[in-house]
């Protein structure tokens, strides 16, 4: 239906205003982050910004994030439900958030990041369908914020606060992947976030002078809040903060709810509304590959548990290490020698990167970093025989040079002669190789 002003209005008569300015919110919030960390990830790759470009850029993030701040209050004094408002907010942010980190390249977001972001939009939006009914307009709000649960639930949050705070003062020369430094930004901004979200809520169930008191207040919270979740994805990761950050303060908005608003006696079924709530968890936790809970636990148990010194060793990785030191002893004299112990070395080495990968010690980067240096120790970062023999190695690769042969001799071509030489015996090889394979493929088939 319309209004006598001519806004739309949806069945219950509220306006519907308040979606489009929850979407035009979660874009400036996006905008805002991603701005941040760009800059800071072209000055961690040697490209920082001057004094005064620094000053630009965090006010231009600080208006962002103050203007859909400030759409976002009318946005819920607008009439529709607060967890709609919210849901619409961190499903716009979440899904810009991934793509202008991709198409930046601030940071690629793998399959299970995509997968996670996707899941945690899916919930925000089935948790604005099955959330509580809206709050009448007769609470009684001194009465509600008295009660026992409330007190405790605002000590609650206040303690949070004070020891967030201080563990993001102890973190902030951490790096910008670093879980606890992450989580204490995240917790500290979403529990003043809460404060503010629930503030706002409240303004017209607060009557006289009192309320222009908390409209004071709220400005000024707001104000620290903004100011730090300006500064948040310049020192975060945000690919792994935005997400965190908007989970957390969906959690304490939900308990927030049940402890002080009551929302559980609005609700038409508990169960479905919190396994929502366990879906944007476990989504949050899928979309961030840095932290994984069961190999951190386990890899920390071990660690105390073994000795490696002692030849005691209580994970894979430890056992992989211990092999590979066995078989460097063997081939410490390298004039005695066989191919047999070459070959259980690499396979020792081998073990070793698998191992680690599979407890999550190391990563992507991590094996970058070493590829690196083990070119470096080659004298050169020119033409390589064996880059070039595992780049033709590839499948993708190879499906792509099909098309594009002379692509293939342009790094050929790239090589020094001795080089060339070197790749024409590792191509042998290779050749030999799969035709050994395929021969004993044959063989196990008439089998």
């Amino acid at each position: 239906s319309m209004s006598e002003s001519g806004v739309a209005e949806d069945e219950t008569g509220h306006s519907s205003l308040g979606i489009p300015m929850a979407i035009v919110s979660g874009t400036m919030y996006a905008i805002a982050a991603n701005m941040a960390s760009y800059f800071a990830n072209r000055a961690a790759d040697g490209h920082p910004l001057t004094d005064r470009q620094s000053c630009f850029l965090d006010i231009g993030s600080f208006l962002l994030f103050a203007g859909g701040g400030l759409i976002m209050t009318v946005a819920y004094a607008s009439g529709e439900t607060v967890a709609l408002i919210n849901a619409v907010m961190v499903a716009t942010n979440l899904v810009l958030n991934m793509v202008l980190q991709m198409w930046l390249r601030i940071h690629w977001y793998t399959k299970s990041m995509r997968v996670g972001t996707v899941i945690f939009v899916i919930a925000v939006f089935q948790l604005s369908f099955i959330g509580p009914a809206q709050r009448g307009e007769d609470v009684d709000i001194s009465d509600l914020f008295t009660r026992r649960a409330a007190v405790i639930w605002f000590i609650v949050l206040g303690c949070a606060t004070v020891i967030s705070g201080i563990s993001l003062s102890a973190t902030l020369n951490h790096d910008s992947n670093s879980e606890i430094k992450i989580f204490s930004w995240s917790t500290a901004i979403s529990c003043l976030a809460v404060v503010l979200d629930n503030a706002a809520s409240s303004f017209g169930l607060i009557k006289g002078w009192v309320r222009w008191v908390v409209v004071v207040a709220y400005l000024a919270g707001s104000v620290v809040v903004l100011g730090l979740s300006s500064k948040a994805p310049g020192v975060c990761s945000a690919a792994i903060y935005v997400p965190t950050q908007l989970c957390l303060q969906l959690i304490l908005n939900m308990a927030t709810g049940f402890f002080v608003w009551h929302d559980g006696d609005r609700l038409v079924a508990l169960s479905p509304y919190l396994a929502a709530f366990s879906l944007c968890i476990l989504s949050v936790y899928l979309a961030s590959p840095h932290v994984d809970l069961l190999a951190g636990t386990k890899m920390w148990i071990r660690i105390r548990q073994g000795r490696l010194s002692g030849e005691r060793a209580k994970s894979s990785l430890g056992q992989a290490i211990l092999e590979l030191l066995k078989q460097w002893e063997t081939v410490k004299d390298f004039r005695n020698n066989s191919d047999a112990d070459a070959e259980e070395a690499e396979a020792a080495f081998r073990s070793l990167l698998t191992a680690g990968l599979h407890d999550a010690a190391i990563d992507h980067s991590d094996l970058i970093e070493l590829c690196v240096r083990l070119q470096r120790e080659r004298g050169s970062f020119g033409g390589s025989a064996t880059v070039v023999d595992w780049l033709e190695s590839n499948p993708l690769f190879e499906r792509y040079t099909e098309q594009d042969p002379q692509f293939k001799q342009a790094f050929r071509d790239a090589l020094s002669p001795e080089e060339l030489q070197k790749l024409e015996v590792l191509i042998r090889k290779r050749a030999d190789g799969q035709r050994e394979s395929d021969s004993e493929s044959d063989f196990s088939d008439d089998l």
